[in-house]
């Protein structure tokens, strides 16, 4: 109705960057209210600068701004405040295992699944527990596979498992 639109027109805007510094192009950044994180707001991406805008917003609601980009650790940042401008966003970009799932004499094996379990540690938690968690990756038809938002730092023993093959697996 014509209430909303009178207090809508405000923005969130700002920069996303890795790490590293460098900034990020099509990262997704979703504006949720507050109090109510399953109810999707807004969506905008990143440009080419890194640069985003979300408009169009009520004024004086509290938000909160989750950003994701493919090779990038997720993040969320709670209690934005409309009219906040030049956001600074940092997602903390993910160590990537490729690689080459090839047969015994190198023929390049299609539709392989590699995996890389690891276990996740909660410091969060008051028992300081430890969740299983894989991540996979299916090689295409050359054989390649990309294995992507790993921590930095640690050794995986990846696992792949195809159809015809027995299973194999190589430290990396």
């Amino acid at each position: 109705g014509a209430e909303k639109n009178e207090s809508a027109g405000f923005a969130i805007s700002g920069f996303v960057r890795d790490d590293s510094g460098d900034v990020l192009k099509g990262a997704t950044l979703t504006l949720f209210e507050a109090d109510k994180q399953e109810e999707i707001v807004a969506q905008a991406s990143s440009d080419v600068t890194g640069a985003f805008l979300i408009e169009e917003i009520e004024f004086g609601r509290s938000y909160s701004l989750s950003a994701e980009e493919t090779y990038c650790f997720p993040s969320k940042i709670e209690n934005i405040d409309t009219g906040n401008e030049n956001l600074e966003i940092v997602l903390e970009r993910g160590a990537v295992i490729s690689g080459i799932v090839v047969t015994n004499n190198d023929q390049p094996v299609a539709n392989a699944e590699i995996s890389a379990p690891f276990y996740r540690t909660d410091e969060n938690s008051s028992r300081h527990s430890h969740a299983k968690v894989i991540r996979r990756s299916i090689s295409a038809k050359d054989g390649s596979f990309e294995i992507i938002r790993l921590r930095k730092y640690r050794v995986y023993d990846l696992k792949i498992l195809t159809e015809k093959y027995a299973e194999t697996v190589e430290e990396r």
